[in-house]
């Protein structure tokens, strides 16, 4: 049902273009110049999550306007991270970025890091 965590679909956005996307990683690229910007929705997968909505990014080309919806802050105020990073070099500054920002919440520890484990 559920086989491929991870799927990419590539767009060439027209400003009379809107598109409404599920999902938890999108990146918005300057195609001339390879900066752009990530957007990252610290979430289970849109259909583990228990509050749903139908889409988690939106570009409207006309105004010009992005969005990352559905932080899913319930009641308690507790809710899914939203992050935007930047980046430069297109797909290897994406790559860089993200591994970045893992290493920035999540410090590398050698006593608990780093160990190979295998599931047979």
């Amino acid at each position: 049902m559920h086989n491929e965590l991870v799927s990419e679909r590539e767009w060439l956005l027209h400003p009379a273009e809107n598109l409404r996307l599920p999902g938890n990683l999108f990146t918005l690229e300057d195609s001339l110049t390879g900066n752009g910007l990530i957007f990252l929705k610290e979430a289970p997968l849109p259909h583990a999550r228990p509050e749903k909505s139908d889409h988690d990014f939106e570009y409207q080309g006309v105004p010009h306007r992005v969005a990352l919806r559905g932080s899913s802050i319930g009641p308690s105020g507790s809710g899914y991270r939203l992050t935007t990073l930047t980046y430069s070099g297109r797909r290897t500054g994406v790559t860089s970025a993200l591994q970045e920002y893992q290493r920035q919440i999540r410090p590398y520890v050698p006593s608990r890091d780093g160990i190979f484990v295998s599931n047979t």
